[in-house]
């Protein structure tokens, strides 16, 4: 069973059955520091409460956890490496994973937050992106990012926004499906389900007007109902561009790492400066007057 003792700032695991019934241990719990490594894994660690600083040799083995499926990600070695965690996953409740999972989820968001995102080394699809205009959901690129979910009704709904960041393409188009009915009440997700109602909208982040693509039959909730909710709760013009731009810089990353970058003409994300007036905001984002501010420096 797992133990908050909020005064210290601590988390402990005490045996309820077994072999080891009544044994407690201080645990830390260890998660990947990279915003897009696809792993659910929870590195947990034992110590004896009165040794918090044991060495390894002096402890129970650690545990790796996969706290999507619920299972181990990593096999014991030996013989008693084994029981104990046997014993320890015999040991743990519905509830103990939950909060392995709040555990693991925290963190995930806390280093995505972090970090400088457009530094990271995202793999993309880019025939699909070129060729076929495909459209890329942010969490694909980002999974850990903040989760936006809203509450319409006695409904849930996931929120999910798709980008275009094709090379050429100038559009400011941000694609919203709200999905009700998808994985949110269950422990172990595994596989995704297919949602029970799927609405969709596109918002265009340089006029601010949003359209209605499809409604939900059946469902008895307007998407214009969704959207007012969905902006009352959240900043989502912000949120939305600055999720587009993330992702546009992780794609032209992308692309120069495999020799396609585009050039500066050719890319309309690329601002030109020969287009700029003298009177105009400096495309460095200064805030001065282009002539005030790179005028000189880029004659």
């Amino acid at each position: 069973m797992l133990i908050l003792d909020d005064d210290r700032e601590e988390i402990y695991f005490r045996f309820d059955r077994g072999k080891r019934q009544g044994e407690r241990y201080l645990i830390h719990c260890l998660v990947c520091d990279n915003p897009i490594c696809p792993c659910d894994n929870v590195e947990v660690l034992f110590f004896p409460p009165d040794n918090p600083t044991a060495e390894p040799a002096d402890r129970p083995p650690n545990v790796r956890l996969d706290v999507r499926t619920g299972k181990l990600d990593r096999k014991p070695s030996s013989k008693a490496d084994k029981e104990f965690t046997k014993e320890f996953m015999a040991d743990l409740s519905r509830e103990d994973w939950r909060l392995l999972q709040d555990i693991f989820y925290n963190e995930k968001l806390y280093w995505t937050e972090e970090a400088d995102l457009t530094q990271l080394e995202a793999d993309f699809p880019e025939k699909e992106i070129e060729k076929k205009s495909v459209m890329i959901p942010y969490r694909e690129i980002i999974p850990h990012d903040q989760k936006i979910t809203i509450t319409v009704g006695e409904r849930i709904f996931q929120v999910e926004d798709l980008y275009c960041v094709r090379s050429q393409c100038p559009c400011t188009n941000v694609h919203v499906l709200f999905l009700s009915g998808a994985d949110h009440d269950r422990l172990f997700p595994g596989r995704p389900v297919e949602p029970e109602h799927e609405v969709y909208v596109i918002l265009d982040l340089k006029t601010r007007e949003w359209q209605v693509e499809t409604e939900a039959e059946g469902l008895g909730i307007p998407a214009s109902e969704m959207i007012a909710v969905l902006r009352k709760e959240y900043d989502v013009v912000r949120i939305y561009k600055e999720r587009r731009r993330t992702l546009r810089i992780l794609y032209r990353n992308y692309l120069k790492r495999i020799g396609k970058a585009p050039t500066a003409e050719e890319d309309p994300t690329v601002p030109s400066r020969r287009k700029v007036g003298r009177n105009d905001p400096c495309p460095c984002g200064s805030g001065k007057k282009y002539k005030k501010c790179c005028l000189a420096k880029d004659s």
